[in-house]
């Protein structure tokens, strides 16, 4: 009874054979754009980005014989957390995201304020730190004097800064 359906009945897509195409493709075209969404800067809300407790400025403390001192470079870790979300209605958190931040450092008067920037890749309810050099990692003595850091994360809907000075004797 198999020979009895036409070659052109075969050949014609049912509305199965369509359906089951369709659920197929659906979660491949998902899976295609949804990382490029999550991975947008401004796509997580500040409300869930918080600098980490732990961010720090320190003295690198590298020794400079000509100068018998360790005053720097700066070591400055940069950290955030993402906190997750209980409602995932109507849309779901983006993961992971990428964080941007700067850190603006104020060095003692005459020299000018620098700006560094960079990002952070941080999985829904997690914490990522990152290790920045001023005015880099093999840059030393540095000036004595305060050296004041902002250090600013960036979000949909705005910013979160905070600051930090150290006193380099």
């Amino acid at each position: 009874m198999a020979d009895d359906a036409s070659p052109t009945r075969r050949a014609d897509p049912t509305r199965r054979a369509v359906l089951t195409a369709a659920a197929w493709t659906a979660p491949v075209i998902a899976s295609t754009f949804v990382p490029a969404i999550a991975q947008s800067a401004t796509a997580v809300p500040i409300s869930k980005l918080r600098i980490g407790d732990d961010w720090k400025v320190l003295n690198g403390s590298k020794y400079d014989p000509a100068t018998n001192s360790t005053r720097g470079p700066l070591a400055i870790y940069a950290s955030a957390h993402y906190d997750q979300n209980v409602t995932w209605w109507p849309t779901r958190d983006p993961e992971p995201a990428l964080v941007q931040y700067t850190l603006q450092v104020v060095p003692p008067s005459p020299a000018e304020p620098t700006t560094l920037s960079g990002s952070l890749s941080i999985a829904l309810g997690g914490y990522a730190q990152q290790l920045n050099w001023y005015p880099g990692e093999n840059v030393y003595p540095l000036a004595t004097g305060t050296y004041t850091v902002t250090f600013t994360i960036y979000g949909s809907g705005g910013t979160a800064s905070e600051v930090e000075s150290i006193v380099l004797t």
